[in-house]
């Protein structure tokens, strides 16, 4: 018997996997990344409360100002769109 949507359980499982390996190799960091490490600093007496505060505001803060400018980038307004979106692209960024 096949299971509905049990293939897309595993490749999301994979996805998250390679993703989450490529962020670790690159020395990125995400809103979530490493979540308790902080927190065990404040635990432990060797962080305040306010430090870890302006942690998480500051990561939240850049990763959605990234997000945008990566939207920015591959968003063009409805007139301007070509037939081939990689000029397009070409053009945005100032390739000729």
């Amino acid at each position: 018997m096949r299971w509905p949507g049990r293939g897309s359980k595993v490749l999301a499982a994979l996805a998250f996997t390679i993703g989450f390996i490529a962020l670790t190799l690159a020395r990125g960091e995400l809103f979530t990344e490493d979540f308790l490490v902080p927190v065990t600093a404040i635990i432990a007496d060797r962080a305040r409360p306010r430090e870890l505060a302006r942690l998480w505001v500051g990561t939240g803060v850049m990763n959605l100002v990234g997000g945008w400018l990566v939207i920015a980038l591959f968003v063009t307004p409805a007139g301007q769109r070509s037939a081939d979106p990689h000029s397009a692209l070409a053009a945005r960024v100032g390739v000729p």
